[in-house]
């Protein structure tokens, strides 16, 4: 029988959450200077014409958009990890498979889901980011697919030196063409 993961690092979500409604943090303590001056930072305040008044709601608008991707992230992040540790348990599967989900994947999730690669090491975490729509799914059957490479197990893990990084990249750009709008691999939280 399946059993469910535990919950979310509380640490970690609750900095993400504060620094994603940091404005309206600042609003609501009466730091309209520091609030207006740190959403100048990601959107042009004065083409907009924001008054005091409407900067709460501005505010509100950034801190949901920031919000959207680490929720997003979290809700999925239960459902691969329940797949990934329960296929680990379970004597008859062989691993679990990464499957991408639509053609605007990407780089570093095409290359891990690569030819149907395989995860059969118990130290392979299913590395994700923001906006992530990845899937894990379980190996039944050996003859799926090939066990991951040495390059999907170097992505998999959950701290990078720089040369790995650099190594990463180097693969990434070489072996899969760049998405639309690249994925900051710095900015990957595993």
């Amino acid at each position: 029988m399946p059993e469910l993961v535990s919950a979310p690092p509380m640490g970690t979500l609750t900095a993400q959450v504060a620094k994603a409604t940091e404005e309206m943090w600042l609003l609501l303590e009466g730091q309209i200077d520091e609030a207006a001056a740190s959403l100048a930072k990601v959107i042009d305040l004065e083409a907009r014409r924001i008054s005091d008044q409407s900067l709460a709601e501005v505010a509100a608008e950034v801190a949901l958009d920031r919000l959207e991707p680490i929720v997003q992230k979290e809700i999925a992040a239960g459902f691969r990890d329940t797949i990934r540790d329960n296929v680990q348990r379970d004597p008859e599967a062989v691993g679990w498979q990464r499957k991408t989900r639509g053609a605007g994947s990407c780089q570093f999730c095409r290359m891990l889901a690569a030819k149907g690669a395989i995860y059969s090491k118990a130290t392979a975490t299913f590395a994700a980011h923001e906006r992530c729509h990845c899937v894990a799914q379980p190996v039944w059957d050996d003859g799926v697919g090939p066990e991951a490479s040495a390059m999907q197990y170097v992505a998999s893990k959950r701290k990078r030196s720089a040369a790995e990084k650099k190594a990463l990249r180097d693969y990434l750009n070489e072996n899969y063409p760049a998405p639309v709008k690249p994925v900051d691999l710095d900015a990957v939280a595993l």
